[in-house]
C-alpha cells in the first residue's frame, strides 16, 4: 500500500469536506483509488496536491498548516487502538471495492456526485480519531452501496 498516496488522498478529502469538489477533483480521487487498489493510473501525490490546492489555495502558502486539510503522516494512520485500525482497514478495502465502478460509472457520463461523496466521507475518516459508532455508520453505507452496484 502507498501511505504517501492514501495520505493525500486523506488530505483532498479533508478539502473536499468544506467545498465543491470539480469533476476534475472527483476523477482525481477515483484515479488515486484505483492506483492503490494495483490499478495503475497516471497519478501521483504531486497531482493530488495540485487538486486539493484548487479547492484550499491558501493552504498550499499557510505559514501555520492545520489538521483541518493537511495530508495526515503514514506513521499517523497506524496509531489507532487495534478495534479502530480494523475498522479503518474495512472502510479503506470497502472504498478500494466500488472505486473501479465508480469511475466506469463516471467515464461513461453517469451522475456520480452521492458516490464520489461516500468515498470521500470513507477517505476523510481514515484520518480520523473518532468513535466506533461513527466508523459503522460508513462501513454500512458503503456496504449498502456495494450491494446496489
Amino acid at each position: 500500500m502507498n501511505a504517501s498516496l492514501l495520505s493525500a488522498l486523506i488530505g483532498l478529502a479533508r478539502a473536499a469536506d468544506s467545498n465543491i469538489p470539480s469533476e476534475t477533483t472527483d476523477r482525481t480521487m477515483l484515479k488515486g483509488l484505483l492506483t492503490l487498489s494495483d490499478i495503475p493510473q497516471d497519478i501521483t501525490v504531486e497531482k493530488i496536491h495540485l487538486e486539493k490546492y484548487k479547492l484550499v489555495p491558501d493552504c498550499q502558502y499557510c505559514a501555520s498548516p492545520c489538521k483541518r486539510t493537511s495530508d495526515p503522516s503514514p506513521s499517523d494512520l497506524d496509531i489507532d487502538t487495534p478495534e479502530i485500525r480494523h475498522k479503518k482497514h474495512q472502510i479503506l478495502n470497502a472504498a478500494l471495492s466500488i472505486a473501479p465502478v465508480v469511475y466506469c460509472k463516471y467515464t461513461d457520463g453517469k451522475n456520480c456526485e452521492a458516490l464520489c461523496l461516500l468515498l470521500y466521507r470513507a477517505l476523510f475518516a481514515l484520518g480520523e480519531n473518532w468513535d466506533e459508532s461513527y466508523f459503522d455508520s460508513i462501513l454500512e453505507d458503503l456496504a449498502k452501496t456495494s450491494d446496489i452496484l
